[in-house]
């Protein structure tokens, strides 16, 4: 039996942000990048800061890379295989193998860093995580899937959904968030509040959240979950 006490997480960046704001008020200065700047849309999805520097930004109008002058701009191309699969990019990511990946609307992207080239993997995905080991392991409507470098491909290893009568986690109740605990336990939450601990012999643990929209954030030192 997994027990594990969860705790409510909400309020932690804001109070955190709060206190910073506070102690460094008079030393922040604030710039604002938009369109006018050269960034492609000014809806603006995703942030991410990759281990060169460069700020990579996901839009509703592709993907940006802004290296603290300018912007580079990836878009989708139809007549181009090789380009981004769909402008609306929701996600990025850097592993620490330093590889890029996007989650646009028509799936999961990897970026050629050297090429500028994109590798199309067709398969619904919210959240990425990576193993100790260096396996990257990804979160979707229709269950978890690892991807296997030999291949250069993604095997799905947990079907959703894992609880049938509520057909959750599905498109209609979306994961929320998506960890590994130290235990091995791969954790999944839903739009719905629910959770759901898979076990690495392939049995699966339910709980409710009192809250709707639950994401996983983290395990603390002793063993906590961190929600919200």
């Amino acid at each position: 039996i997994v027990r594990r006490v969860i705790e409510r997480g909400i309020g932690l960046t804001l109070l955190l942000l709060n206190v910073i704001a506070k102690s460094f008020a008079q030393d922040l200065v604030f710039k604002q990048l938009d369109s006018r700047h050269g960034l492609s849309h000014n809806s603006v999805f995703v942030t991410m800061q990759d281990h060169l520097g460069f700020l990579w930004i996901g839009t509703n109008d592709g993907l940006n890379r802004y290296d603290g002058h300018r912007f580079l701009t990836f878009r989708h191309d139809p007549a181009d295989s090789t380009s981004l699969s769909n402008n609306t990019v929701r996600r990025v990511w850097e592993d620490r193998r330093h590889v890029l990946w996007i989650r646009t609307e028509a799936g999961l992207d990897r970026l050629d860093r050297a090429t500028g080239h994109f590798r199309h993997y067709p398969i619904p995905v919210a959240f990425l995580l990576q193993e100790q080991d260096g396996s990257i392991l990804v979160a979707g409507s229709q269950g978890i899937h690892r991807y296997r470098a030999a291949a250069d491909s993604f095997q799905r290893v947990v079907k959703f959904p894992l609880q049938v009568t509520t057909r959750s986690p599905s498109e209609a109740d979306p994961v929320w968030g998506f960890i590994k605990d130290r235990q091995g336990r791969l954790w999944i939450s839903t739009q719905e509040g629910r959770l759901f601990a898979v076990e690495g012999n392939g049995s699966v643990l339910q709980m409710q959240s009192p809250w709707r929209y639950t994401m996983l954030h983290w395990e603390d030192d002793t063993g906590k979950l961190l929600i919200g």
